[in-house]
């Protein structure tokens, strides 16, 4: 099969690009030819360019056409798409429509329904924009910015208003059940919407575990709709416990100043460093506010044995398992969540044995083959359902 991958990488590391990177080696090495349509945010540095930018999450401008002749010079069986903002645009899903080539969308996060796709607004909790509401992200200025809330709420508009997604998307494919709800929720047809939950990375499987781990570990971007703030204040309650935090801080230096002195900050890691802060972890915490798509830090850690302790928020419940996996906590309760890592700190035979239960689920769910079976699933409904549509 030969597919083309089309995003618009962000500013700055996320795990979205790293999903890309590696759907893209999960194709070639199953011996499909892969083309990327790419282009980078990090491109965007004055205002000239932001306001480009704006103009083309609309139609698109020269991307577009680009993009036509890669389709016309490559001719892919399908496209899929993860993100078009804001360099790309949502016409690439018309223009391969056009041509009957079937497009599948990789949901990473909640945009179709919400202009800032995190739900959060000023760093509560937020769905006033489901349903075409998109102007309160306009009137409650959820990007704390009125020109990028005005943007993000208008290309939402837009694309919603114009069916640029629901008329040429074959197949949407979610991350947890969870998210599947929620779209539906905001009118993306949920007929054409399938789950397909993460992949661990298969350089972990050969990862050593060793000892019972000399750190809490928070590996993700430092924010406040990722938490941080509640694990720093659960770090505060516990000083005689290390934690470290693996991250990009830089747009965050508060956190960073507020932090307890048994809180240490690394940075944005990557490769065999992070693989190491991984070995040598107690428990890995995710303690997001928002409704998280799928952090893969969650089955990362579980394939290195390693119990994990998250928000009962959004899909993370769909994840970690209470009790089997780790352990769940009310969002925001650092009291609370300072109890569990208090618990399972004192109880590094548990943290093995919730450990060992992860690795057998992420081996078992979350690999690359059962990624793959999945993936093959909905790129043959997408096809089916463009031949039917011819």
């Amino acid at each position: 099969m030969k597919v083309c991958m089309v995003h618009n990488a962000y500013g700055r590391p996320s795990g979205e690009e790293l999903m890309v990177e590696r759907i893209v080696a999960l194709l070639r090495d199953a011996g499909h030819e892969v083309r990327a349509f790419s282009r980078e945010s990090a491109a965007i540095v004055g205002l000239g360019d932001k306001l480009n930018a704006f103009v083309r999450g609309f139609h698109g401008g020269p991307a577009i056409a680009d993009f036509a002749r890669l389709l016309d010079e490559f001719e892919p069986d399908l496209v899929q798409v993860q993100n078009v903002y804001p360099l790309i645009s949502p016409v690439v899903c018309r223009v391969a429509a056009e041509r009957g080539i079937p497009v599948v969308m990789r949901c990473a996060n909640y945009r179709l329904i919400c202009p800032t796709g995190l739900h959060i607004s000023h760093g509560q909790q937020c769905e006033a924009c489901i349903g075409g509401r998109e102007y309160h992200c306009v009137l409650k200025n959820c990007e704390e910015n009125l020109a990028k809330s005005v943007g993000y709420a208008a290309r939402n508009w837009w694309a919603r208003a114009s069916g640029a997604f629901t008329r040429h998307v074959s197949v949407y494919v979610t991350q947890t059940e969870f998210q599947r709800r929620q779209l539906a929720r905001g009118g993306v047809p949920i007929e054409r919407m399938v789950v397909i939950p993460n992949m661990v990375d298969p350089v972990a499987e050969r990862v050593d575990h060793q000892g019972p781990g000399e750190f809490v570990l928070y590996v993700g971007r430092v924010s406040r709709e990722k938490g941080v703030d509640v694990l720093i204040e659960a770090a505060r309650r516990l000083p005689l416990v290390p934690f470290v935090v693996a991250g990009d801080f830089t747009a965050a230096r508060q956190i960073q100043e507020s932090a307890p002195k048994n809180v240490r900050f690394c940075g944005h890691v990557s490769g065999s460093a992070l693989d190491d802060l991984y070995c040598r972890a107690r428990i890995v915490v995710v303690p997001s506010v928002c409704y998280e798509g799928f952090p893969s830090v969650l089955i990362e850690a579980m394939l290195r044995t390693k119990p994990v302790i998250a928000s009962r928020i959004g899909g993370l419940p769909e994840v970690v398992r209470e009790g089997a996996t780790g352990h769940l906590f009310t969002p925001r309760g650092s009291a609370e969540l300072a109890e569990k890592i208090s618990w399972l700190w004192g109880r590094p035979e548990e943290c093995a044995e919730l450990g060992r239960t992860g690795r057998e689920v992420a081996r078992h769910e979350y690999s690359r083959d059962v990624y793959y079976v999945r993936l093959m699933a909905a790129y043959e409904q997408a096809v089916a359902t463009a031949i039917h549509k011819r």
